[in-house]
């Protein structure tokens, strides 16, 4: 046996059961359903019925049967003797009843004894090459003793599990009992370690502790409670009596542990790891929702970037004279563009941004223009008025070579009167005179 060296805590847990839930402990046991997410298929084999016969669960409901046909029939013939005809006709048109009494937690006990599995996995036995059992086996032993001692024929089964996390034993205790009536019935507080479950704790702790083998005596949460609520009670009650105040004595109490079954556990944390993988879900939706919103927003801004890039190269393209865009005449035609015009698209968008304001500008302009021609062209006819006055008082010979350098500067008043006949209307007659 290996030396013993820090002390771990025993651990006993007590279930109620009914006669209903023992088909379904049946299947877990033969891990053919249930909650077996936890086991080693690959270790199953090595699993060990310690206590009971094989067939145990058949016959538990077995003999629950015949302790309901039993008392049935006795209750019967006893209001029989007493000649209570009445009352034996409607407790026959009853039928038989369940032989317990009505109770929260079941007529049955299931049991669990394991040990920290740190203890089991300090077991150096087969390390060091020791001869005699090993820590498994000495529990395995101790346990089935402590069920037997407490339960006797009561515990009608008892196995070893050792395909899961930590190895453990499990127990299924039937309480029978025979009352002062004679009936048979299930009372579980029959037994002392049920009916107190500090007591409990005290009898597998001690039982465990008397082998020396490491084990002892779980923490004491109840009575550490116990212990607290009192203490705090003692202090209240001397200061009702004193008036002093009292309050910074008053202790912490611990707050009260309450022991769920592996499965409840397992089901509980795995409905936390669907509620968390739910949220991630959301979140991840969320974020994706926000990752294509925000890749929506910025394919906008690009867009409107680019689009107010495009603006100021029009703009400064208008601006330097790189684009003609054409203007409306007064009978509302549009001039062609010039050969300036970059592309169909951004003479459309310089349209767009400033056709008005060139059309305006573009008109002022040529008001401006013909103003201007107008008036070099009344400037010219004038000096022409001037040169045949003068020419008249001239001597023959002069006046010819007059007539004739004239005829040439008619010529070019001619082609800028078709120009300005273009420009605004041919009802004018602005041809000059010979």
């Amino acid at each position: 046996m290996s030396e013993v060296g820090q002390e771990y805590p025993v651990v006993m847990r007590m279930a109620g059961m009914w006669p209903g839930n023992i088909g379904g402990y049946e299947k877990h046991r033969a891990r053919a359903g249930g909650d077996v997410g936890q086991v080693d298929p690959t270790r199953s084999h090595l699993n060990q019925r310690l206590l009971g016969k094989a067939n145990w669960a058949q016959d538990v409901h077995d003999e629950i049967s015949e302790m309901r046909m039993e008392n049935f029939a006795d209750e019967l013939e006893k209001l029989g003797k007493r000649r209570r005809r009445g009352e034996a006709a409607r407790r026959l048109a009853e039928g038989p009843r369940d032989p317990w009494r009505a109770t929260r937690h079941g007529p049955l006990r299931e049991i669990i004894l394991t040990a920290n599995k740190k203890w089991f996995e300090d077991d150096l036995t087969g390390f060091l090459g020791e001869g005699g059992p090993n820590r498994e086996d000495q529990f395995q032993a101790l346990a089935v003793q402590w069920l037997v001692n407490e339960f006797g024929d009561d515990c009608v089964h008892a196995r070893a599990d050792r395909d899961e996390e930590a190895y453990h034993i499990h127990a299924v205790v039937v309480p029978r009992t025979k009352l002062k009536d004679g009936r048979r019935m299930l009372q579980p507080s029959k037994h002392d370690v049920i009916r107190q479950y500090e007591d409990g704790q005290d009898s597998v702790g001690a039982w465990f502790a008397a082998a020396q083998i490491g084990l002892t005596r779980g923490e004491r949460g109840k009575q550490k409670i116990r212990d607290a609520l009192d203490h705090n009670e003692k202090v209240r009650e001397t200061q009702r009596a004193t008036g002093e105040d009292l309050l910074e004595n008053l202790v912490p109490v611990p707050k009260h542990r309450r022991h769920a079954s592996p499965r409840k556990w397992r089901m509980a944390q795995e409905k936390l790891l669907a509620d968390w993988d739910i949220a991630l879900t959301e979140r991840e939706a969320a974020l994706a929702l926000g990752e294509a919103g925000l890749i929506d927003r910025t394919k906008v801004v690009d867009e409107k970037e680019a689009e107010a890039d495009t603006v100021l190269q029009v703009a400064r393209d208008v601006a330097e004279g790189r684009f003609d865009v054409p203007v409306q005449d007064e009978d509302g035609a549009e001039d062609a563009p010039s050969k300036k015009t970059s592309s169909p698209d951004r003479l459309h968008l310089a349209r767009r941004l400033f056709g008005r304001a060139l059309q305006v500008l573009g008109k002022r302009a040529q008001d401006e223009a013909k103003a201007e021609f107008s008036e070099a062209f009344d400037q010219i006819r004038a000096a022409d008025a001037e040169i045949v006055a003068v020419a008249q008082l001239l001597p023959e010979s002069a006046r010819m070579r007059v007539a004739k350098a004239r005829r040439s500067l008619t010529a070019k008043i001619m082609a800028l009167t078709r120009t300005a006949t273009g420009w605004w209307g041919a009802d004018r007659n602005d041809e000059p005179e010979n």
